[in-house]
């Protein structure tokens, strides 16, 4: 994160199984604020990610239901 912040980067995920944890751990880094923009937890339904971020069935390992 560090990183991110230094050259001006963004990052948002995408989560499922792990429940928000990534984005926990990547916002618990001190400054982390300025280089994390979002996160999505969407937890079983792949459509919803689907949906909201434009991914393909492909890209969740899901097909539409």
């Amino acid at each position: 994160m560090k990183q991110v912040c230094r050259k001006e980067l963004k990052v948002a995920t995408a989560e499922s199984c792990t429940g928000g944890l990534l984005a926990s751990l990547l916002t618990d880094i001190d400054g982390a604020g300025h280089g994390f923009d979002r996160g999505f937890v969407t937890y079983y339904d792949a459509t919803a990610k689907q949906d909201l971020l434009g991914l393909t069935p492909e890209m969740t390992g899901r097909t539409r239901r």
